[in-house]
């Protein structure tokens, strides 16, 4: 992937794009490969379900200069978890093929969404939200590529056992073809704002006591 990124950029004469392989404990070493620059847009797309967000985005808003964002975007739905007949024959595949109930959203479930939005908030990014949606139709080998894509390292199949997971995925979706899948894209764009807030004014204390009117004065009671 980071081989194709190069090439494709050096074919559309961008020279000032590095592509690195890291993970998001690797953010210190990233900050030092920035030195004093600042970035203007981190994207995070269908990864942050893997990831301590908790302790990366407060880290990535550091490295945004004023106006910067972090982008994050989840791309829709797990294929397993649709409400197809398609869907449901890869779930059942699935969890037959890895002895368990698959329930995990990938971050794409608004309960995830909310913490994220609420961990941006705490770091002191502005929120914006955009969606798009569309429907698509896969062939089996981007069905393929699209779960070996979203499995772990534990339940990825080696590389001997995976001709018959082909072989035996082709069999249980073929009487579900085509294959359409629905995309509800959604984008959290967390922003850092262009110029910091105001602090609230200092506070003053005034002192007031109170008299009684003078004798024989026309507002005396």
């Amino acid at each position: 992937m980071l081989a194709w990124a190069r090439r494709f950029a050096a074919g559309q004469g961008v020279a000032n794009a590095s592509w690195l392989l890291g993970a998001d404990t690797d953010l210190p070493a990233l900050a030092a490969l920035l030195g004093g620059r600042r970035a203007a847009l981190v994207s995070i797309g269908q990864a942050l379900h893997w990831m301590d967000y908790r302790t990366l985005i407060p880290a990535l808003a550091a490295l945004l200069r004023p106006g910067g964002a972090i982008a994050v975007i989840s791309n829709g739905t797990p294929m397993w978890l649709q409400d197809s007949p398609w869907s449901r024959a890869l779930r059942e595949f699935l969890e037959q093929w890895q002895r368990t109930t698959l329930t995990a959203t990938c971050g794409t479930d608004e309960q995830s969404r909310q913490r994220y939005r609420e961990t941006m908030a705490a770091a002191g990014l502005e929120l914006t939200e955009a969606s798009h949606d569309y429907a698509t139709e896969l062939d089996l080998d981007h069905v393929i590529g699209a779960l070996y894509s979203a499995m772990s390292p534990k339940t990825l199949p080696a590389p001997e056992q995976r001709a018959a997971f082909a072989a035996q995925l082709g069999a249980a979706l073929a009487p579900h073809a085509p294959f359409i899948e629905q995309v509800p894209v959604r984008i959290l764009l967390a922003q850092l704002p262009t110029q910091p807030p105001h602090p609230p004014p200092p506070s003053t204390s005034i002192s007031v006591r109170l008299f009684p009117p003078p004798a024989g004065d026309k507002y005396a009671r």
